[in-house]
């Protein structure tokens, strides 16, 4: 009795453990490559660009944003650069008419974030609650999007020159965080 028990808990691991490697079969069937298959730059699969907005219609709600400007985010200390920022906080719809303009624009998917820096981030708000972090990078060539993270994949999009000129003049007028634990 007791072999049969320990053949069937054999049987039942080995069968999840073949279970766990088996292709998706709606990839199969739509002729979709496997995502971990891809490379950094290359898109995940054959998936045609959809805006934020349509990924993340939370976004359509948002009331508020809190846009973040990394303090040196070109440092040589890579896991860190995050950690000291300036912010501005706002309800200006003006403001808001741009971000959402800019979410309206076709993405690009990845299964790993570009191997370029944030410059910062927005934070979109509705009622106090935040609904979704925007990403940022100004550089030129190469590095010069917006994204968003969502199950696990990375929706890049260009960033449109009037955020662009937006976030130049916010961040002029960004302030510090207090108690950022300056070293």
């Amino acid at each position: 009795m007791k072999r049969q028990i320990l053949l069937l808990s054999f049987c039942i691991t080995v069968a999840g453990m073949f279970s766990c490697q088996q292709p998706d079969p709606a990839n199969k069937r739509s002729g979709q490559s496997d995502p971990e298959s891809q490379s950094t730059q290359d898109p995940v699969d054959d998936y045609h660009g959809q805006p934020i907005s349509v990924l993340d219609p939370r976004v359509s709600g948002t009331d508020s944003m809190v846009f973040v400007f990394y303090t040196d985010p070109y440092t040589k200390d890579s896991l860190r650069y995050t950690r000291y920022y300036t912010s501005y906080h706002s309800k200006d719809t003006n403001h808001l008419s741009v971000l959402m303009k800019a979410l309206q624009d076709d993405t690009e998917r990845f299964s790993k974030p570009k191997p370029c820096r944030n410059e910062g981030k927005i934070w979109c708000f509705r009622e106090g609650t935040v609904l979704q972090t925007i990403y940022f990078s100004t550089r030129q060539p190469g590095c010069h999007f917006i994204y968003f993270i969502k199950n696990g994949q990375f929706y890049f999009s260009s960033l449109p020159s009037s955020l662009e000129v937006l976030l130049g003049s916010l961040k002029k007028l960004a302030v510090e965080e207090p108690n950022q634990g300056k070293d």
